[in-house]
């Protein structure tokens, strides 16, 4: 997020309006960059975490498929 006013509600509020920082004007290229890598970083452990969420979900399936199959086969 950026603006050119340091009052905007939005600067001082970025996380609830959905943003993972700001950057003040005039840009300096150290906070830019800075900026731009912890974005990175968040899309990163973003992508890292449903790829584990989708990894447990499947195993939960495939357990519950598996109990599903085992207790069929008690009543046929």
């Amino acid at each position: 997020m950026s603006s050119g006013y340091a009052n905007d509600p939005v600067m001082a509020n970025y996380i609830q309006y959905g943003f993972s920082g700001v950057v003040a004007k005039p840009f300096r290229l150290k906070d830019l960059s800075a900026s731009v890598a912890h974005a990175q970083r968040l899309v990163q452990f973003a992508k890292e975490a449903r790829e584990g969420l989708e990894r447990f979900l499947l195993s939960r399936r495939d357990h519950c498929l598996s109990l599903r199959e085992h207790y069929r086969d008690g009543f046929d």
